[in-house]
């Protein structure tokens, strides 16, 4: 599966449900109420979806500009997600600093495979200076970042939908995602054998019978 499928992911938001649990998201399927939680986006990614550090990295203020931003960036005040795709496909062919060159590349992983969005959306320029230090980017619990916004995502879905009933314009509305909802279609899969047979190996399945 390469493409996320826009009119599945548009049913689950039809039938999620109410949580008072943060991380968990609820749906009705067939009758049966299912959590799709933090634990489980963490068994399909592997990212790290552990605690935030007690001094988020993220909320720290520093007076110095990031050196990715200066070598790569230039003058902008603000990064956008086309600038970050422009700037990586220029300076991977062009950069001789391999290290700095890295740290582009996690940068551009991080905003379009793990919290896409669409291309005029702002960095959060804390993101790229956390770049500075390796082991603190390494080690940022993003998986738990990536599960807010993609709970968040589908949270907001579901009030965009009362306001269409057609599953067609939902889909659409779906095209414009935030967080990770790949992840939503995997476990999709997972919970719907109707859906994965032709799927031979089920991690989430092969956890549960252990």
């Amino acid at each position: 599966m390469t493409k996320i499928p826009l009119q599945l992911l548009a049913h689950l938001i039809r039938r999620q449900c109410v949580s008072t649990d943060n991380n968990v998201l609820l749906f009705n399927i067939e009758g049966n109420i299912v959590e799709f939680g933090l634990r489980d986006f963490c068994l399909i990614t592997g990212l790290n979806c552990g605690e935030y550090p007690i001094e988020d990295v993220l909320d720290a203020t520093e007076e110095n500009e990031s050196m990715v931003k200066q070598l790569f960036f230039r003058n902008n005040t603000s990064i956008s997600r086309q600038e970050l795709k422009t700037a990586f496909n220029y300076h991977r062919k062009s950069c001789t600093d391999e290290e700095e060159l890295v740290k582009l590349a996690n940068l551009y992983f991080l905003y379009n495979v793990l919290i896409p969005k669409q291309n005029h959306n702002m960095l959060d320029l804390k993101h790229v200076k956390m770049l500075d230090d390796k082991e603190k980017f390494r080690n940022y619990p993003w998986g738990r970042l990536c599960f807010s916004l993609t709970k968040q995502f589908i949270q907001n879905a579901v009030k965009s939908k009362r306001k269409s009933k057609n599953l067609e314009t939902e889909s659409k509305a779906c095209a414009f995602l935030q967080g990770f909802p790949m992840v939503l279609a995997y476990w999709a899969y997972e919970i719907l054998p109707q859906l994965a047979s032709g799927y031979l190996w089920s991690p989430l399945l092969h956890q549960k019978k252990k």
